[in-house]
């Protein structure tokens, strides 16, 4: 063996002896805490339910003047104050495989257990601008949507301002809808469509777990 390997073999084992040595004979001791005193705390047995205050459907439905909507597969109708789709059932699916389940629901109208609706309207630079909102009654030309008749919605706002909504549906349930705005004065009108659906579960009601997405996505 040549003299440089064997000094090489030496010094690495040299090396791990000093390392073992310091780490057995130098280790740093670890302080122990002292076992803190903990505090039982007495959780009551019973508690009381919150209180929760909604409306059947049924009875929301007869609250404010409304417009059907009718198809093969879909029970619903439109709110005329604020334009809101707020009610809208499967007639084809329920929600169990029991015989006398309940229709799966797709839209549920604000004050009901869970709350679920869409809505549209403008927003403007103009603070003064008087525009459509959730107040609104709007007068519709006809008292039902179907996939033969389009339902059409005005609303004037008295300063010159005529809106028109037209909304249209198939033989299923997928719905189209325009907006027009006519400017009956004598300036430049400037106006942002919007669109929200609010989705609201009171917590005594809400399950334990929701669910949104589950697995991969690329």
């Amino acid at each position: 063996m040549k003299e440089e390997t064997k000094n090489l073999y030496v010094a690495i084992i040299l090396s791990v002896l000093i390392i073992f040595g310091v780490n057995h004979f130098f280790a740093p001791q670890q302080k122990v805490a002292a076992p803190q005193k903990t505090e039982q705390v007495a959780l009551p047995t019973q508690i009381e339910e919150q209180s929760v205050q909604t409306t059947p459907v049924e009875e929301i439905l007869k609250q404010g003047e409304r417009v059907s909507i009718e198809t093969s597969d879909l029970d619903a109708s439109i709110l005329l104050k604020g334009a809101r789709f707020d009610f809208a059932t499967l007639k084809k699916y329920q929600q169990t495989l029991q015989p006398d389940s309940e229709n799966v629901e797709l839209l549920m109208p604000a004050g009901s257990e869970t709350p679920y609706f869409a809505e549209f309207g403008f927003l403007s630079l103009d603070q003064n601008q008087k525009l459509p909102n959730a107040e609104t009654v709007w007068q519709a030309r006809s008292t039902k949507l179907t996939p033969q008749e389009p339902l059409i919605l005005e609303w004037d706002n008295g300063e010159g301002l005529e809106f028109v909504r037209t909304i249209t549906i198939d033989d299923h349930y997928l719905m189209h809808m325009t907006d027009t705005v006519k400017n009956k004065t004598d300036k430049t009108v400037n106006l942002y469509p919007f669109g929200r659906i609010y989705r609201g579960f009171d917590e005594h009601y809400a399950p334990s777990r929701s669910v949104v997405h589950e697995g991969m996505s690329g």
